[in-house]
């Protein structure tokens, strides 16, 4: 259990959606659901860890935009990883966006979540 001044590890994010991944809701109903869900949380874990090591340099990210701003940052990096990594944090975030916000989806939603957490992986490993 956490208290309040610890903080929080983005990457359980990840490992939650894996978690998930691997032991799927029995009812099959529910399963598109979960699914997204998992897309959601590899997206948010990534995106936050990237956030967080990017402001170790940068500084603070700010505005309505923030992840934009974070993409953006690492897409014109001089690195050609963070390049790399920038890259598969906006298909991830288009991912996310359809899974959270969208009724029918362009893929299937297990192709989806596995796609969601191999990139949100290669993000990690890239940005270390």
């Amino acid at each position: 259990m956490q208290t309040q001044s610890s903080s929080f590890d983005w990457v359980d994010y990840i490992e939650l959606a894996k978690k998930l991944q691997q032991n799927p809701i029995p009812n099959a109903l529910y399963h598109t659901a979960l699914y997204r869900a998992i897309v959601s949380r590899a997206y948010y874990g990534a995106f936050m860890y990237a956030r967080r090591r990017a402001e170790r340099i940068k500084g603070v990210f700010s505005g309505v935009n923030i992840h934009e701003q974070v993409i953006e940052y690492y897409i014109h990096s001089e690195s050609k990883n963070h390049r790399k990594a920038g890259t598969f944090l906006k298909v991830l975030k288009d991912k996310r966006i359809e899974c959270d916000y969208f009724d029918n989806l362009t893929e299937d939603p297990k192709r989806m979540a596995d796609i969601s957490i191999k990139l949100a992986e290669n993000i990690i490993n890239l940005i270390l």
